[in-house]
């Protein structure tokens, strides 16, 4: 029990950058549930904070944060101003890293807001699509029919583009 313990002391700790979206005008209380938890908080805008957090910190937010709407883990950032490079940039993302081989997941939600992708549903299929033949190559699966049955059901993927004149980021 102690070596197991000791070997944990030095592992790094992976951690993630964290999004909890609130109401709007309850960002200062939001921020201050997440400060009172022992997490850092990397930036506060409209309507959301994030924050930066270990796997135990998802969990507790998830627990103990009563203004935020959800938490949303930022798998990556990138400039997309048409859907093919959305599909493209959303298929370089290492999805391996956060969806596991017998991994199930739906896209559950897309904003879109002062973004020249403005269909959400648009953006949810093409996300979709590009994540499932992301983990089909990297299965051995081919054919989206084929990976689309290996994949289905649920693991929840929710996506967010925030409110951004200069760029239409992909969480």
């Amino acid at each position: 029990m102690m070596i197991e313990q000791e070997k944990r002391k030095h592992m790094a700790i992976k951690t993630y950058e964290l999004i909890a979206p609130c109401h709007f005008g309850l960002e200062a209380v939001l921020k201050r549930e997440i400060l009172d938890l022992g997490y850092e908080i990397s930036r506060v805008e409209d309507g959301k904070v994030t924050f930066i957090g270990d796997a135990e910190a998802i969990c507790r937010a998830n627990v103990f944060l009563r203004t935020a709407e959800r938490v949303l883990l930022k798998v990556g950032e990138f400039r997309a101003v048409t859907f093919d490079e959305l599909f493209e940039k959303t298929k370089a993302l290492p999805w391996e890293e956060y969806i596991p081989v017998d991994g199930k997941f739906w896209v559950k939600k897309a904003n879109s807001i002062k973004s020249k992708l403005f269909s959400p549903s648009d953006i949810q299929s093409i996300m979709k699509k590009a994540i499932v033949i992301t983990l089909g190559v990297i299965i051995g699966v081919t054919g989206v029919l084929a990976i689309c049955a290996h994949l289905a059901d649920a693991a929840r993927l929710a996506l967010y583009v925030p409110e951004d004149e200069d760029d239409e980021d992909i969480y």
